[in-house]
């Protein structure tokens, strides 16, 4: 895993909001911070929805 945060924005956060089921608010400390865990370990390549993804991705080969 790279050892970065993604600077997040409002439509971040509507997106972590929506998908999480959390009611976190772009103008707190706090609260961005943990916006950035959550989409950082969501879209974690070692994350096995991530993993799971690339696999059906990937074209067949014959």
């Amino acid at each position: 895993m790279e050892n970065y945060s993604k600077l997040l924005s409002k439509e971040d956060f509507e997106v972590i909001n929506e998908r999480f089921g959390t009611d976190l608010v772009y103008n707190d400390a706090r609260h961005y911070r943990a916006g950035q865990v959550i989409w950082n370990l969501w879209k974690n390549p070692m994350n096995p929805a991530n993993v799971i993804e690339k696999k059906e991705e990937k074209p067949k080969e014959d």
